[in-house]
């Protein structure tokens, strides 16, 4: 069993190994679309520093978020790829290549502009086949790559809250690391598009995975899972919003400044 572990150690070592040195797999990460996006970003931060208007700091934040959720589906996409999936298009930041677009990109935009959540697509792009037979460490390794690859970003995110000589990035940053912890939260539910589903999904009997299976491949049943997941998400968010702001208390984030990021996106007062 020692050797066996050894084994598996030494294979995952040489899978990173491999991704952070080939060039290729790096030049997928940072694709076309993702720098451009990023390039957008730093200009809007740019206007948002000099012309602290609420419109600005609306597709900022759209921006930000944007690219959170990009930094997130590659990191499920590069631990996938640690784990010993090869599909190319796993490791990409580009949005552009998704399998679903909707659910992976379009939808976590959404939802941060309508009722303000931070939800993000789980990896729903990763195969049955491929989770099952990753066995129970890699597939808690492509599970909560998204999380991991989002934890520096939300530091980051922390502090340029601190910011004080331009509020309206200051806010812009306590808004997406209010988002980030929420979205942490919410990968917590063992529902389906959220991370930790996929780490479950694997461990249920097989009839019972034939009918999710079923669910999650019909164009209606796979739509009103969704709106259960949401349901849920909706029926928890004052406890995640709660949680999320003590969090992000205890790392020195002024509530005042998430407040008013959310006010000034929602245009109602916190």
């Amino acid at each position: 069993m020692a050797n066996v572990g050894k084994e598996a150690a030494l294979e995952l070592e040489q899978a990173t190994k491999s991704i952070l040195k080939e060039p290729s797999q790096m030049k997928k990460m940072c694709s076309t679309p993702a720098l451009i996006w990023v390039g957008v970003l730093f200009v809007f931060s740019f206007v948002l520093l000099s012309y602290p208007k609420r419109w600005a700091f609306i597709l900022w934040a759209i921006l930000a978020w944007g690219l959170c959720v990009m930094i997130h589906e590659s990191g499920h996409a590069a631990m996938a790829k640690i784990a010993g999936h090869s599909h190319d298009s796993y490791l990409s930041m580009n949005f552009v290549k998704y399998h679903d677009h909707f659910s992976n990109f379009i939808n976590p935009i959404l939802l941060m502009l309508i009722p303000g959540w931070g939800v993000l697509g789980g990896p729903d792009y990763i195969g049955e086949t491929s989770l099952i037979a990753s066995g129970r460490p890699k597939r808690l390794l492509i599970v909560i790559g998204g999380i991991l690859a989002l934890f520096p970003v939300m530091i980051i995110c922390v502090v340029g809250s601190w910011i004080e000589h331009n509020y309206s990035l200051g806010y812009g940053f306590a808004l997406i690391a209010y988002l980030i912890v929420f979205s942490f939260l919410v990968n917590l539910l063992p529902l389906p598009y959220c991370d930790l589903f996929y780490f479950v999904y694997p461990e249920l009997p097989d009839k019972f995975r034939a009918y999710v299976v079923l669910v999650l491949t019909h164009k209606y049943y796979k739509f009103a899972a969704f709106l259960l997941t949401l349901l849920v998400v909706y029926i928890f968010s004052t406890v995640f919003h709660d949680i999320a702001i003590i969090l992000l208390r205890c790392m020195l984030v002024s509530k005042n400044s998430m407040n008013a990021g959310l006010s000034q996106l929602f245009f109602v007062e916190y």
